[in-house]
């Protein structure tokens, strides 16, 4: 709940969602914690596919532009069929120059659990 209260105070200080919003999505994020469904409750979600007053591209576009933060686009990237989540892994790094830490950020973030390196 935390994350998602910081989080819509960014985006209502950088301009990209009005107060209201914020105010709108919260309501709606309390119902669906309610109904017990936690990983459907994000903030960004609410705003982004529900009440469609914020596109994800605009945040990421945002969050690159202002905080440095790298992004790597594989649309264009000829990606083999059998490319297995190692070998991505491997590309990714090789290629593109990402840490095997930021990889596993990456993971992390995209199955909504927090990174933990045991290496």
């Amino acid at each position: 709940m935390r994350a998602n209260r910081l989080l819509g105070t960014s985006l209502v200080e950088r301009n990209l969602v009005k107060i209201e919003d914020i105010e709108t999505a919260n309501g709606k994020l309390i119902e669906i914690v309610v109904t017990d469904q936690p990983q459907q409750s994000t903030i960004l979600g609410i705003l982004s596919y529900d009440m469609k007053v914020i596109k994800e591209d605009e945040v990421l576009h945002h969050v690159v532009e202002t905080d440095g933060v790298g992004l790597v686009d594989l649309r264009d990237y000829d990606v083999p069929d059998d490319l297995s989540g190692d070998a991505l892994d491997k590309l990714l790094q090789e290629e593109f120059k990402i840490s095997a830490f930021q990889c596993l950020v990456a993971k992390a973030r995209a199955l909504n659990l927090s990174p933990f390196n045991v290496a």
